[in-house]
């Protein structure tokens, strides 16, 4: 669903991000002072960026994908990481219309087509001994500037990286990313952890 800074989004949001990094549906932002488009290419199944935008002072940019883009990103998920749980937040893009990858006709909206997914994957993150800690619709942004603000943002905790690795290769997470995929424009998806001491 694309929008200005100040408009209001759907419900609905990421709580498993990390899987099928061969299909994709990714679109970009760049929160950066006045950010500008600099590339333009076509959508891949790989999950690299159908487009980025950069900003001129070369501050951050920001390149809303649909899964792991990069062999770092890849090898690294692979990793143990850290110790203890790790908490993901999710900021997510849904599309204004949903789309199948088989070409299903449907009705649905990207948000609504992505819950089918959530509501499938809330009872996953459970039985891999996680659960979803927030969620919550995005409304304005209050400090920075971006080209437009993502649609919800969520946090799911899981004991360990390698448990949302397992959660995100299992038969039935692939099965439920159909309408992940139909419903998500993109995301990021950033692994936290608590403070020590």
């Amino acid at each position: 669903m694309k929008k200005t800074m100040a408009a209001a989004v759907t419900t609905a949001l990421l709580l498993a991000a990390c899987g099928d990094s061969d299909t994709a549906a990714p679109t970009t932002e760049a929160p950066a002072t006045t950010a500008a488009p600099t590339t333009e290419a076509p959508a891949t199944t790989t999950g690299a960026p159908a487009s980025t935008e950069t900003s001129p002072d070369g501050g951050m940019v920001v390149v809303n994908e649909f899964g792991p883009s990069t062999p770092e990103q890849i090898a690294e998920f692979q990793e143990p990481g850290p110790d203890g749980p790790i908490f993901m937040v999710n900021l997510l893009e849904f599309k204004d219309q949903a789309e199948y990858e088989d070409g299903r006709e449907t009705e649905l909206t990207g948000a609504e087509a992505y819950a089918s997914y959530e509501e499938g994957v809330s009872e996953r993150i459970q039985q891999f001994g996680g659960e979803v800690v927030f969620e919550a619709d995005v409304t304005f942004l209050t400090i920075g500037q971006v080209g437009e603000l993502w649609d919800a943002v969520g946090i799911a905790r899981y004991p360990s990286r390698s448990t949302l690795a397992e959660m995100s290769s299992s038969p039935e997470f692939a099965e439920l990313s159909v309408h992940r995929a139909a419903g998500l424009e993109g995301q990021l998806n950033i692994e936290t952890i608590e403070p020590v001491g």
